[in-house]
């Protein structure tokens, strides 16, 4: 009987992730003018609604900037996937030092903190120089 509800929950979990991503891509194709434009950054906490954005930008379909922020790094996957092909990863400083033993990726890339994030710091990107005010942010 644990066997049938484990498979039916596996399955809805499964179902609910796929609709997840879905939503995420037709929010992607509804607003598609805007994710053309370098100007524009995605700022995400959540690895599923990430997927479909890093797979666009590396197919070349869209031009943002993709910022994660990254609450905990361990072995799966989708944390080193994302952690490695994210434009900039926001961590606290103990979660850039495991990063950085792990996976190839320039110490600029990340904005870390000792304990703590601040929206903010996101408001003054400039893609030539670091941040300024030009662009939207989409928040995911």
């Amino acid at each position: 009987m644990n066997d049938v509800i484990n498979n039916a929950n596996s399955i809805m979990l499964m179902l609910v992730r796929l609709l997840k991503i879905s939503c995420h891509l037709i929010f992607l194709f509804t607003h598609f003018v805007e994710f053309r434009s370098p100007g524009t950054i995605i700022y995400s906490k959540c690895f599923i609604s990430t997927v479909p954005y890093i797979l666009l930008k590396k197919l070349k379909i869209i031009r943002t900037i993709i910022v994660f922020e990254l609450p905990v790094f361990g072995d799966k996957l989708s944390h080193k996937v994302i952690a490695k092909n994210s434009d900039f990863v926001v961590c606290e400083l103990h979660i850039e030092k495991r990063i950085l033993k792990t996976i190839k990726r320039e110490k600029k890339q990340f904005i870390s903190f000792s304990t703590c994030f601040l929206t903010d710091y996101l408001r003054n990107y400039n893609p030539k120089k670091g941040y300024s005010v030009t662009g939207s942010v989409t928040l995911i």
